[in-house]
């Protein structure tokens, strides 16, 4: 889930599936959309987006959403969604879900219509529930017993069932 600012400064949010941390030594996110889609727009516009990763608390949602809106941006309190305020970047966090990494756009590459944003991490957090039983970052077993969602589409969607490693805080 892609958070983001319109230009009336109003939280908007997207529902994407393509898109991947990269770098370990500069952490940055990469994100791809088409060049026409209100997301790229938003994103160009304010400089910031933040990825919420969501679990399978949202999947009604993550659902109702790809069978009625998919590639549309949706107010979050539309589909019930509660946002709390982003500690280094203006788009604010999705609160049910059980990570965040606040972004700041560094670099686009267009081709036949479409773009791939590359964000900068500037903060990662991960909800402590999500941790697993040592509260060690490098322990993944949290995130797969909570069931995190990978990839939502229209008859379904899938779940992560591992983690290589988390990025620390930047």
């Amino acid at each position: 889930m892609i958070s983001t600012l319109n230009a009336d400064g109003e939280s908007e949010v997207a529902f994407k599936g393509l898109g991947m941390p990269l770098d370990e030594e500069m952490p940055c996110y990469l994100l791809t959309c088409s060049e026409d889609s209100p997301l790229y727009k938003n994103i160009v516009q304010c400089g910031e987006f933040v990825v919420n990763f969501p679990s399978v608390d949202l999947v009604d949602i993550l659902h109702f959403w790809s069978l009625n809106f998919r590639g549309q941006l949706v107010k979050p309190d539309e589909l019930g969604l509660a946002v709390e305020v982003s500690e280094k970047v203006k788009p604010f966090w999705i609160q049910k879900c059980y990570a965040h990494l606040e972004c700041r756009l560094v670099q686009e590459m267009h081709h036949q219509g479409y773009v791939m944003l590359l964000g900068k991490v500037l903060a990662g957090y991960l909800d402590q529930n999500f941790a697993g039983d040592s509260g060690e970052s490098g322990d993944s077993n949290g995130i797969i017993n909570n069931k995190t969602v990978g990839y939502v589409f229209p008859f379904g969607y899938s779940l992560v069932d591992h983690v290589d490693f988390i990025i620390e805080n930047p």
